[in-house]
């Protein structure tokens, strides 16, 4: 939920696993920056979010997200809950 995500600025990528070009590539951009943060990259939440929850299990995320850097939370669920999450952020 949101209350896990206070404390923090908090960096919020939409996407899915099968995208071919701008979810990697901007995946890998978050990854950089995150790694420019050193030490402080603790400090921030990093949460990639899909957008095909049906296709993106919890271990298709892990898989896909082991390529970045280790502070992205990768994040999937229940169909209707992911539509209004997608709703609230104005996907």
């Amino acid at each position: 939920t949101e209350a896990s995500l206070k404390g923090k600025p908090t960096l919020i990528f939409f996407g899915y696993t099968h995208c071919p070009d701008v979810c990697p590539t901007s995946l890998f951009e978050l990854s950089e920056v995150l790694r420019a943060l050193g030490q402080d990259a603790d400090k921030v939440n990093a949460v990639f979010i899909s957008v095909d929850p049906e296709r993106d299990t919890p271990a298709t995320m892990k898989d896909y997200l082991s390529s970045f850097d280790p502070h992205l939370e990768g994040l999937s669920g229940d169909p209707a809950e992911t539509a209004k999450v997608i709703t609230s952020y104005r996907v």
